[in-house]
């Protein structure tokens, strides 16, 4: 996944066997009436980077055995604002981009966990966090800097479901 969108698959008509995202879809209503709507702790809500209701609504699209298509002449004109080109902005979209893959995960019980944090995810945010810091490429610096937000943000998720509603 990235905060940069490039959904391209060619300029054939074709079954999609991924899910979709962004602004280049579209819907029946019956698909909605079936599976019910977007999710609503999911999603763009001001400054709010969380994201993904899109593609978790295409993923039970799919597991429910829907047809998605992809169409190439459907074009979709989306601006983009200049801040959305920032680092700040990716460091932003990938800790929340953590936190809206904890929400989409459902975890295996019982799996180790220290505070309703799965172990693993620990182990994942250090390793980043070192390649992060002894990377000398910087493309590849900035990279494993976005992959430890991610995980940071995964791990916050994770942690606050766990104690629950404030």
């Amino acid at each position: 996944m990235s905060f940069i969108v490039r959904f391209d698959l060619g300029s054939t008509p074709s079954e999609m066997k991924a899910t979709p995202f962004g602004a280049n879809m579209i819907f029946r209503k019956s698909a909605f009436k079936k599976y019910g709507v977007f999710r609503t702790d999911l999603g763009r809500i001001g400054k709010n980077l969380l994201h993904g209701e899109d593609s978790e609504f295409g993923r039970r699209l799919l597991d429910g055995g829907e047809k998605l298509l992809y169409i190439p002449k459907a074009i979709v004109y989306h601006p983009v604002e200049p801040e959305r080109a920032t680092k700040k902005y990716a460091e932003d979209w990938y800790l929340m981009y953590g936190r809206t893959s904890a929400r989409m995960t459902s975890l295996p019980e019982p799996l180790p966990s220290y505070f309703g944090v799965p172990r693993y995810l620990f182990r994942k945010l250090a390793e980043e966090f070192f390649r992060w810091n002894f990377t000398f490429n910087p493309d590849r610096r900035f990279y494993h800097k976005l992959q430890t937000y991610r995980f940071a943000g995964e791990i916050s998720e994770f942690h606050l479901q766990h104690k629950g509603p404030q």
